[in-house]
């Protein structure tokens, strides 16, 4: 493996990262992709095609692996509460901040679903802060999970 190379190339659309097994001869030359059929290999493909293109000099087209809007806007709640309850900040001040809650009275807090929302925002950071973040970079492929 000491003569693997690693490469740069950058594109209309930023940076494209590869590995090649053997380090380039001095002179033109052509290169072969090689993708595992596995489960990401949707994910490899899509990237080996933005690679391509990006090297044809060609708009890269639409990222079909981007997460919904409302996925994200989900993800940066998560991150929100989970700070926030890191820092110590209780579940009710959590939810006035992030979900609007407006309770005068302990028994508002205690029946309101947002009560349940911020616990699960708070849960779910913990489990991507955890390493279920890397789910994250397979979207929106699933991988069966590893026993």
């Amino acid at each position: 493996m000491g003569s693997a190379w690693h490469g740069l190339w950058r594109g209309l659309d930023g940076e494209h990262r590869f590995w090649v097994a053997d380090a380039p001869p001095d002179g033109p030359t052509s290169f072969v992709v090689v993708l595992p059929l596995d489960a990401l290999f949707e994910l490899r493909a899509e990237a080996a095609l933005r690679f391509w293109l990006a090297l044809a000099g060609r708009p890269p087209g639409d990222r079909r692996h981007d997460l919904p809007p409302q996925t994200r806007e989900r993800h940066i709640l998560i991150l929100r509460a989970l700070d926030a309850k890191l820092a110590g900040v209780s579940y009710r001040v959590i939810a006035e901040a992030l979900l609007g809650f407006r309770g005068q009275w302990k028994n508002d807090w205690e029946v309101s679903p947002l009560k349940n929302k911020v616990r699960r925002l708070v849960a779910d950071g913990l489990f991507y802060m955890r390493g279920g973040y890397r789910e994250l970079l397979h979207y929106p492929v699933r991988p069966p999970r590893r026993r």
